[in-house]
């Protein structure tokens, strides 16, 4: 008698990550396979990596060890982007049977179950696999961009790649090359997700800033080209333009943003973006540092002052829209007059959530060659100050928009999130689960 494998996927890294990630999980289950928590005992274990920092690449590393430990003969295979930078560290980890890199990592189902196919107990061979039923009237298959969350929040892929190279970032090594989803098909999915009773969809990418398809705008689409503003032989279609595509689409839905890159987008583009009927008050803005002069050796392509000017924009849209952003400390040559400017920007954007990061250094990029590497003492005191002030700056933030009401998703029976991306917890009627209400905060 035949067994259903068990698969088990940890997911290191970017929503992109977590995204691609469930896209598996949700193909191995249309083959027949369980899926199973990572610590727990099963035939395959499979790290979806990342190596953005050196505590990923670590983790990876630990994780594809720490499978054979649960169980000595199931399959390890690591994919993604570690992958793709270093492959021949990986190769010599023996307890890793498989590896494929973030050009390749779609087809790790097909591996497998070849693999799987070898033994007896499981799938024997490729037409006993499992008829896929995800596809909907028109031919589109649900895996093919579906990541769900509590049944009630859906996520999208609209753009793949970065040309920037940031001189800190080995993403445009790992990621290489600018892949974007056809209008018509981003166009589709939001429809079929609305229709499937989505409230929020995430719309995210590895630079997602830098979306611009050559594609026309969708014929059955719910907004003209005209009606855009668009040519009809103009065929590019930026982020905003995709957006207001989307956001024009009837249904109760609210469309949050994943990350903006501010070298990408200014202050009139984000604003726009702002203004859209179902846009989420919530936006994460790579900063990276508070010091134009440690901007500029990074390759960050904007100004402090810039910066500033995007935050002043969106709050003039809604004052109690919430910025996220991410800080490298120790960056090579980071003074402590650099740092400074890092602390006291925390301060003038009142950011609702700081990523705080240590500088990294990646074998290939700009800055692993730069001099003035900064020790790593300095580095750890400094990351402890930064996240000190970011919560502060998180409190002030909080207590800004106690007493006001947002609109807010119940996505379970304790937990719903706001417009503007602040938890509340608290007692949910079952009724109220996956709509819309208002809450004081």
């Amino acid at each position: 008698m035949k067994i259903s494998p068990r698969i088990a996927i940890y997911t290191l890294g970017c929503k992109v990550n977590q995204y691609e990630s469930q896209k598996i999980k949700d193909e191995f289950a249309s083959q027949g396979c369980a899926i199973v928590d990572y610590d727990q005992e099963a035939d395959v274990y499979i790290v979806n990596s990342c190596t953005v920092t050196g505590i990923a690449d670590r983790k990876t590393r630990q994780m594809a060890r720490r499978s054979k430990k649960i169980n000595p003969s199931a399959i390890t295979a690591v994919i993604g982007c570690y992958v793709k930078t270093d492959e021949a560290a990986l190769a010599e980890i023996e307890e890793i049977d498989v590896l494929l890199d973030s050009d390749n990592k779609d087809g790790i189902v097909a591996r497998v179950l070849d693999i799987l196919a070898k033994d007896g107990r499981y799938i024997q061979d490729g037409a006993e696999l499992v008829e896929d039923k995800d596809v909907n009237a028109d031919g589109v298959h649900v895996h093919d961009f579906l990541h769900t969350e509590d049944r009630t929040r859906a996520y999208i892929k609209i753009q793949d790649g970065c040309d920037r190279f940031c001189a800190y970032c080995i993403i445009p090594y790992a990621r290489a090359g600018l892949k974007n989803k056809p209008v018509r098909e981003i166009i589709d999915e939001v429809k079929l997700l609305v229709a499937q009773g989505y409230k929020e969809i995430v719309v995210t990418g590895i630079n997602m800033a830098l979306y611009c398809c050559d594609t026309i705008i969708p014929a059955n689409s719910a907004v003209s080209s005209t009606e855009m503003g668009i040519h009809k032989d103009d065929r590019n279609v930026d982020l905003l333009v995709l957006l207001r595509l989307i956001t024009a689409i009837p249904g109760d839905f609210r469309i949050r943003l994943g990350s903006l890159e501010p070298n990408v987008l200014g202050a009139e583009a984000i604003s726009a973006l702002a203004k859209l009927d179902k846009i989420c008050p919530q936006f994460h803005l790579s900063l990276q540092s508070g010091s134009d002069r440690v901007l500029n050796t990074m390759n960050r392509r904007y100004t402090r002052a810039d910066y500033i000017h995007i935050v002043t924009a969106l709050r003039e849209v809604d004052p109690l829209c919430s910025i996220t952003t991410d800080i490298i400390v120790g960056f090579p040559g980071e003074t402590e007059e650099d740092f400074e400017e890092s602390l006291s920007i925390v301060d003038i954007c009142q950011f609702s959530h700081v990523h705080v990061f240590r500088y990294s250094k990646r074998k290939g990029t700009a800055a692993y060659r730069m001099p003035n590497q900064v020790d790593e003492k300095v580095k750890s005191a400094r990351s402890t100050k930064l996240i000190r002030a970011a919560e502060v700056a998180a409190n002030e933030f909080r207590q800004l928009c106690s007493g006001h009401t947002r609109q807010a998703l119940v996505l379970n029976g304790t937990r719903a999130i706001t417009d503007n991306g602040i938890e509340v917890m608290g007692l949910y009627d079952e009724r109220q689960i996956n709509r819309f209400v208002d809450v004081v905060l």
